[in-house]
């Protein structure tokens, strides 16, 4: 189905009642904690799983594309007052592997970093290191169509589309909306960031193993098939 302009901006205005429906939650919840006393004393903590396109690439919702519009998310944390920790803005990219780290490293939970991906991002907010560790941000979980893959490293975004084998390679720096794919013009830069991105790969299969995480078929019973249709997880 093709939309017309007007009803691609109705699909624009529908999110955008959404999320200030979200926003409007939020705020009650914030309200609450301030009304029971509780706020400055909270850890909280705020991200989302993805973004959405709206046919900056042709495309709209989510699961089929890894473009900046889908990946960038954001990621607040505030800590409890008593933490004396000022206001902090890291602008390097970061994965969100790193918030589960950094929420456990926040309530002084120890961790066996071997079991970790990512590290925590609280050294870094409390001063300890200049700057974030430029670690590469890997991306995966396209749900329709083909199985895509991204690795970002140094500003540079690489995607491989796992079926067809097609590249592409983005100068983030220069090109932030992914209008210009280098893919051709640089073919050894894109043999450089296809060998990391598999290396990656590799290297989590390790992990997986390592702490047991099977790809097996799960045994779902009607009702939660039923919601995962519901969701358009499962068709």
């Amino acid at each position: 189905m093709v939309l017309s302009a007007r009803e691609r901006q109705w699909l624009k205005t529908l999110y955008h009642g959404e999320v200030e429906l979200v926003d409007d939650a939020i705020g009650t919840i914030l309200k609450s904690l301030k009304r029971l006393g509780i706020y400055e004393d909270c850890l909280l903590a705020f991200t989302s799983d993805h973004g959405e396109e709206f046919f900056e690439h042709g495309g709209f919702e989510h699961g089929h594309t890894l473009y900046q519009e889908v990946l960038r998310v954001p990621l607040v944390v505030k800590p409890p007052r008593s933490w004396n920790i000022p206001p902090t803005h890291i602008q390097a990219p970061v994965s969100t592997q790193r918030t589960m780290p950094t929420i456990l490293d926040f309530c002084g939970i120890k961790t066996n970093s071997e079991e970790m991906t990512c590290p925590s991002l609280l050294g870094y907010v409390r001063g300890a290191n200049g700057q974030v560790s430029d670690l590469p941000v890997f991306s995966a979980g396209t749900l329709f169509y083909t199985e895509r893959q991204a690795f970002i490293t140094n500003g540079v975004k690489y995607i491989e589309d796992r079926i067809s084998g097609r590249m592409e390679l983005y100068d983030l720096k220069g090109d932030p909306e992914e209008k210009r794919s280098l893919a051709e013009a640089l073919p050894e830069a894109s043999a450089i960031a296809g060998k990391a991105l598999a290396d990656y790969r590799e290297k989590m299969m390790a992990h997986r193993a390592k702490l047991g995480i099977l790809a097996e078929k799960a045994s779902l019973d009607q009702g939660a098939l039923r919601e995962l249709r519901s969701l358009g997880y499962v068709k």
